[in-house]
């Protein structure tokens, strides 16, 4: 499962993603419980713009434990803004915040409520 879930990341920074997510949702369904691949699955699901489906992976994922990591609370957050849900999105960063992300990016989307790459 870790090679696989390594295999579909290099493959998303290779901005191939639509093999990275067929390799990710395989491992997903192999260990569906996991947050790590429902992360992972939903990020890239995200990178091509379906924010829908990568709300719904992302809220599994949350399900199963993902809401204690806060780059997860983040991208949750990133999604929720991508389909107009913006006072939760806003409320998700900052839960990534208070969970330990200190990054300068995260507290910009905050102060500014804007969605910033």
């Amino acid at each position: 499962i870790k090679a696989l879930a390594s295999y579909a990341q290099l493959l998303m920074k290779e901005e191939k993603l639509d093999d990275a997510f067929d390799i990710a949702t395989r491992a997903l369904t192999i260990v569906p419980t996991s947050p790590e691949l429902g992360h992972l699955v939903s990020q890239i699901a995200f990178k091509q713009g379906d924010f829908v489906k990568a709300r719904d992976f992302m809220e599994s994922a949350m399900d199963n434990g993902a809401g204690d990591n806060p780059f997860s609370l983040e991208l949750y957050g990133d999604i929720l803004f991508s389909v107009d849900e913006i006072d939760e999105a806003v409320e998700y960063w900052k839960l990534s915040q208070q969970a330990g992300n200190d990054s300068e990016l995260l507290k910009r989307k905050i102060s500014e409520r804007k969605l910033l790459h």
